[in-house]
């Protein structure tokens, strides 16, 4: 983990400081995932940015809060994970964040569209509510990788107030897959589901260098 995050701000340091001039602007996403597992749906709030580079190119950290509380079966998936033979209630929290990349490979007036790969990193508590184990506490550590297509909508110049160019929606979609857990062997594949706002920084850079040209 720590050699890949390594890796990246390195080639980003050598394109940011290569002879070719590089436009530089920020791009800043809300990120709200809704993960379909087998057993579960789950919930995470989050945020992520970082540098856009050329209008090709997106890369960054986001960082990542999940609180979900889940009432399972004693023949769900999770359950023989965690060797509990009756039903009970768990509560997840996570706490993690993660890197990414994301090429842009198509640029309109009214939407962007790019791929997405990321890895993360996330401390997951696990609280049993309930059952045959309630009351137990488990502290692991999770890391997993995903892939997907994102997607940012703008309004464009559609309404009169320029206020409006500077955000949007983001709605990305893509897959989640396990690398490593700890203390656990519990299954977090699956497919993700995003709707959030989009922060378009670099209109608001240019208006509001264009009014104190104005002014």
């Amino acid at each position: 983990m720590v050699k890949n995050t390594v890796l990246i701000l390195v080639c980003l340091f050598a394109l940011l400081h290569s002879k070719a001039e590089a436009k530089v602007g920020f791009a800043f996403d809300f990120d709200q995932r809704f993960y379909l597992l087998k057993d579960v749906k789950q919930n995470i709030w989050g945020y992520r940015g970082g540098p856009y580079i050329n209008q090709k190119f997106k890369c960054g950290i986001g960082v990542y809060y999940g609180n979900n509380t889940y009432f399972l079966k004693s023949n769900s998936l999770w359950a023989a994970d965690l060797d509990i033979y009756s039903d009970f209630n768990l509560q997840l929290k996570q706490l993690g964040f993660s890197i990414y990349v994301e090429p842009v490979f198509y640029k309109g007036k009214y939407s962007e569209w790019s791929v997405v790969s990321e890895l993360a990193y996330f401390k997951n508590n696990y609280y049993i509510l309930s059952g045959s184990k309630s009351n137990q506490h488990i502290k692991a550590t999770y890391i997993p990788a995903a892939v997907g297509i994102s997607s940012n909508l703008k309004f464009g110049d559609h309404f009169k107030s320029p206020v409006f160019r500077w955000f949007g929606i983001n709605i990305m979609a893509g897959y989640r897959f396990d690398i490593y857990e700890s203390e656990t062997s519990l299954n977090m594949e699956g497919v993700h589901l995003s709707i959030s706002s989009a922060i378009f920084l670099d209109k608001i850079w240019s208006d509001l260098k264009g009014w104190n040209k104005d002014k």
